[in-house]
């Protein structure tokens, strides 16, 4: 048997449902857009390939689609607001 330095694998649904802390923080950032809030099961469904992918997903949902340099601001808040937030209801 082989010792191993490290194992990682994704927690994220499979053994922790981080989806609400998720969708709030985006639905913050979304406010701060002066956009709508949207509902938590909508957002969801956004989630998936990484911050970038939610990112384009949250902001061309509902208006013109975002500019790469939007895009980068706005992953960027949006870690930010989730970093705190990230254990509210995980």
């Amino acid at each position: 048997m082989q010792d191993v330095d490290a194992f990682i694998f994704d927690l994220d649904g499979t053994l922790v449902d981080s989806s609400l802390d998720i969708a709030n923080s985006a639905n913050l950032l979304r406010q701060e857009l002066g956009r709508a809030a949207l509902p938590v099961e909508l957002v969801v469904t956004f989630v998936g390939d990484g911050v970038g992918s939610l990112m384009q997903r949250l902001l061309g949902h509902d208006g013109p689609e975002p500019r790469p340099a939007e895009l980068a601001l706005a992953r960027d808040r949006f870690r930010e607001l989730y970093g705190p937030r990230c254990l509210e209801h995980t």
